[in-house]
């Protein structure tokens, strides 16, 4: 089973660092689900203990990793994630020349369904507890709600500490 959500991107870094939501709950996609809140939560639980996230893979392609997922967790939005695109992988680094340029716009989860009820009234399933496999970038989203919330930037992160430090520096005159 997939689910494939969309998302912009705000700051393209040269490191490839990303965060998002892979999910967000409550919505009903184009495929008639929708996520509900603790539907991860044990599954998430089994991956830390392997000390692991599920895979990065273009187009859910097995034989195509592009990079690694390093946080996964349910928030009251939804399934909150983080990774690094790995440019020195080719699919990673024509990942990261579309994401620059906004040519793809979708995360897309692929997943097992342990637990779900339909929903008659809004002729959806609920899905209620998911095995998640993978996580990956699509050309096409069905949830039109979840987004990447930026490509991290190392040295904008560090230019930022820089900031701060050199404002917190100023008000001690003060």
């Amino acid at each position: 089973m997939k689910l494939t959500l969309p998302f912009e991107t705000k700051n393209i870094s040269e490191e490839g660092l990303i965060t998002g939501y892979a999910s967000i709950f409550g919505v009903i996609d184009y495929q008639k689900d929708q996520v509900q809140k603790n539907a991860f939560k044990d599954n998430l639980l089994k991956w830390q203990r392997k000390n692991k996230w599920p895979k990065m893979l273009w187009n859910h392609n097995a034989s195509e990793p592009i990079g690694v997922w390093t946080k996964m967790v349910e928030d009251q939005n939804g399934l909150y994630v983080e990774g690094k695109l790995l440019k020195d992988v080719r699919r990673g680094a024509e990942i990261y020349a579309l994401l620059k340029n906004g040519a793809i716009d979708g995360l897309s989860i692929g997943y097992s369904v342990q637990e779900s009820h339909f929903d008659t009234q809004k002729k959806c399933r609920h899905l209620t507890k998911i095995d998640l496999h993978e996580v990956s970038f699509v050309t096409f989203a069905a949830n039109p709600e979840a987004q990447i919330l930026s490509l991290k930037n190392n040295e904008i992160q560090q230019l930022n500490a820089s900031i701060q430090d050199a404002t917190h520096s100023l008000f001690k005159f003060f």
